[in-house]
């Protein structure tokens, strides 16, 4: 499915070009559905639109397009001053053209745009997977909390969480707001990771792993 985005400034053209464009699509032998997508979709009058804005903000608003920008690629331009708004301009020829050739490995001129992160979809994990991180990352602290109290100020050789579970390792007292701050960051940081790496641990075990890994690196003692 293609988006065709046609803009301008106001009263240049824009609609009449968006009805020629879509005059020629529906014109094909392989009749594709054409969709324009304006102000009477939403049941807005194109003059309400512009009631609060005059000509001159209109026109120091728009933004012209930039064909080396990759959101703006490719690029077709109707001049409504030179060239007559219809359906054989170059600009609706040219872009009919593109929306239906066919693209394949030996096409040069048309540029098929790989996925980035920006326009992936995230990942569909489990639904407890951000209930058990929270659980988990809390239950690390309150740990920690617990043994600094009962060391009372002392040094703590090791915290044990239980078996099969990595020791945390800190050589100094760590207070409260500085380990919720380090809480906050692991669970930003693991979510973003999961856009394009492993999903995040969706069971408490895996995720009080990964979170005591992350303490004893950010806490200088591995």
């Amino acid at each position: 499915m293609a988006l065709v985005v046609i803009c301008g400034q106001p009263c240049s053209g824009k609609s009449t070009a968006a009805h020629c464009l879509a005059g020629s699509l529906n014109a094909l032998e392989s009749k594709p559905t054409v969709k324009i997508i304006d102000e009477s979709l939403f049941h807005l009058d194109r003059n309400q639109c512009y009631a609060n804005m005059t000509a001159e903000k209109n026109l120091r608003r728009f933004e012209k397009p930039e064909r080396r920008n990759r959101w703006d690629s490719p690029l077709f331009v109707l001049w409504p001053s030179k060239d007559r708004i219809e359906q054989s301009s170059a600009a609706v020829v040219d872009t009919v053209s593109y929306l239906t050739k066919k693209v394949d490995s030996k096409s040069r001129d048309v540029k098929i745009l790989q996925p980035t992160i920006a326009t992936q979809n995230a990942r569909l994990s489990e639904a407890n997977t951000l209930y058990e991180m929270d659980r988990a990352t809390q239950e690390v602290i309150n740990a920690i909390v617990e043994a600094q109290s009962q060391a009372l100020g002392g040094p703590i050789s090791g915290i044990s969480l239980g078996q099969n579970l990595p020791t945390i390792s800190i050589q100094r007292a760590v207070g409260l707001p500085e380990l919720r701050s380090l809480r906050r960051t692991f669970i930003k940081l693991t979510g973003q990771s999961s856009l394009s790496g492993p999903p995040p641990p969706s069971d408490t075990d895996s995720a009080k792993r990964m979170f005591v890994d992350y303490l004893n690196r950010e806490l200088g003692t591995v």
